[in-house]
């Protein structure tokens, strides 16, 4: 396979920052489902994105991983 389509990685201040910065939209677009009485689920559901999203990354970038997130949302909000 040709590394025509290498990406450069960044530096850990830098991914920490974008990681945070990905990690404050997607919670703020699930914010919404506050109001149906789920918010108990959006930070578990905002950490299961992430992990998905970073394996993602790593997979485009050559990384033969699975796609998986071992994050577990509570069966229901009384828990």
């Amino acid at each position: 396979m040709s590394d025509d389509y290498s990406f450069p990685w960044l530096a850990d201040g830098d991914y920490a920052k974008a990681l945070g910065q990905f990690r404050m939209q997607v919670a703020a677009r699930l914010r919404v489902f506050d109001c149906y009485g789920l918010g108990v689920y959006i930070s578990s559901v905002v950490e299961a994105i992430i992990e998905l999203a970073e394996d993602f990354g790593m997979r485009v970038r050559g990384d033969d991983r699975p796609i998986n997130s071992k994050h577990k949302p509570l069966d229901r909000p009384t828990n």
